[in-house]
């Protein structure tokens, strides 16, 4: 049994709010890329809103090649809940409350 789910069960919009470093050719430094990939090949679909990338002054040719690009990252998670997917928020940590 997969630790992971497939997926048909989750996806991940990344880069809700600030600069989608985790995206970005700069994330390499961090390790990103190689985790990004690790998730990807266990089923998880990687999708940047392209109203973010635009509002940031963000160029889609600083992502990975690999990231695919959604209109918007709100009705993205709209049309998967049609599908009947779940939308699940992180919440902020204790100390930001």
């Amino acid at each position: 049994m997969s630790a992971v789910p497939e997926a048909s069960s989750w996806t991940s919009t990344l880069a809700p709010a600030g600069p989608p470093t985790a995206v970005t050719p700069a994330g390499k430094l961090n390790g990103f890329e190689k985790r990004l990939r690790d998730l990807q090949a266990h089923g998880v679909m990687l999708s940047q809103c392209a109203n973010t990338l635009r509002e940031l002054h963000v160029d889609r040719g600083n992502l990975y090649d690999f990231i695919r690009i959604v209109p918007s990252g709100m009705g993205e998670i709209t049309i998967r809940e049609s599908q009947g997917w779940a939308y699940i928020h992180p919440s902020a940590p204790e100390s930001q409350l």
